[in-house]
């Protein structure tokens, strides 16, 4: 990887990191309250599809400055 294609990646990582941190709390929510399993699922798959998004953004941005 070059220094261009590796731009961008510092940020994803960090809200993938705090993506994590959220899920593992959507996961205790529902594990010691009565949040509904149903929700947690849903945020987890809006959680992925968000990451998935931001990172398609920054590797084609990645592609593209090359």
């Amino acid at each position: 990887m070059t220094e261009k294609e590796k731009s961008g990646w510092g940020c994803f990582y960090v809200l993938a990191a705090l993506s994590g941190v959220f899920a593992l709390l959507y996961l205790l929510d529902a594990t010691f309250t009565d949040y509904s399993w149903s929700a947690v699922g849903q945020h987890l798959v809006f959680m992925v599809v968000f990451l998935l998004i931001a990172a398609a953004i920054v590797w084609v941005r990645g592609r593209w400055k090359q």
